[in-house]
């Protein structure tokens, strides 16, 4: 009898332990569509070498976010291993400070969202040179 347990508990074990739940299976690219930013602009802060990034991003209340910012570099498509601005989204609207960025150097600049378990969501990449009027 007591073999008798131990193999129908060794059976369970293995049948929880290699069963998928239904949400492990997730879709990044249905995902990306349906969480859209917009573009980010970039303004200047009046009295202050700083300039403000605003983008809005359209949540989708059944998703799990962790984290939301900008990221920023100065050699093409940025990403969270790049410089990061964290911000907290208000309204669905996001918005930093990029402080004292050089002049003449060109930044690319987006904004992101990490989703759990899917990964991170950016924006398009915005091109900008500071300092060029």
């Amino acid at each position: 009898m007591k073999l008798y347990k131990w193999i129908t508990m060794l059976f369970m074990g293995f049948a929880l332990a290699f069963t998928a739940c239904d949400d492990d299976d997730f879709d990044l690219d249905s995902l990306v569509e349906e969480s859209e930013f917009s573009k980010v602009v970039v303004k200047p802060i009046e009295g202050t070498a700083d300039y403000e990034l605003t983008s809005v991003f359209d949540m989708d209340d059944d998703e799990r976010y962790m984290g939301f910012g900008f990221c920023y570099c100065t050699t093409g498509n940025p990403d969270i291993y790049d410089a990061t601005i964290s911000c907290t989204p208000e309204k669905n609207v996001l918005k930093a400070t990029l402080p004292c960025p050089e002049e003449n150097v060109v930044y690319y600049i987006r904004a992101y969202a990490t989703v759990y378990p899917e990964g991170v969501l950016y924006s398009d990449p915005l091109e900008i040179t500071f300092g060029i009027e």
